[in-house]
């Protein structure tokens, strides 16, 4: 009896099961089929990338509403919802991802004044320029010996744009 015996209720081939086992390109499976084909994928894709380059935050709210206007743009009546837009961003991972939007807390924020913020930025632009470290930004880590890290515990991984989705956490 070969390896294959539960195909062979379906009739599918041994020489069939094989070549899709060995070959991820052959390998089909079910699922709802797409709206939009690879042109249209990557049409919407990049209306989603260039609004964080002209300051706008691309939150969920925001995405269902341009994917929205996009579909009747092209002429479907399918209105995307949540799960059509979190399947989108997981077939794209490469390009774009959903990343949390932390408030800070009310006394954080407080503390956090414009003074403070000023003064912290003056002194990064001061030691940038002082070890001459403005024009070399592959140089900065290994400029002093803690690599100006703030010990955060996350780590993100580095994709060019970022979707957000805006949370609250804090004290109220």
């Amino acid at each position: 009896m070969s390896v294959y015996g539960p195909y062979c209720s379906t009739w599918v081939s041994e020489r069939t099961v094989r070549s899709h086992r060995q070959n991820a390109d052959q390998k089909f499976g079910g699922g709802r089929s797409r709206y939009l084909n690879d042109e249209q994928e990557c049409y919407l894709l990049s209306l989603f990338n260039l609004l964080p380059e002209y300051g706008f935050k691309t939150a969920a709210d925001v995405a269902l509403t341009i994917s929205n206007e996009y579909f009747k743009s092209i002429g479907l009546s399918f209105i995307p919802g949540r799960k059509c837009l979190r399947s989108f961003v997981n077939h794209h991972k490469t390009d774009i991802k959903w990343k949390k939007e932390e408030k800070l807390e009310k006394i954080r924020a407080a503390k956090f004044a414009e003074e403070t913020r000023k003064s912290w930025f003056s002194l990064l632009n001061k030691t940038l320029i002082k070890l001459d470290l403005m024009d070399k930004p592959g140089q900065i880590f290994n400029c002093d010996k803690t690599g100006f890290s703030d010990k955060t515990q996350r780590m993100f991984i580095n994709k060019k744009y970022c979707l957000s989705l805006s949370i609250f956490l804090g004290k109220h």
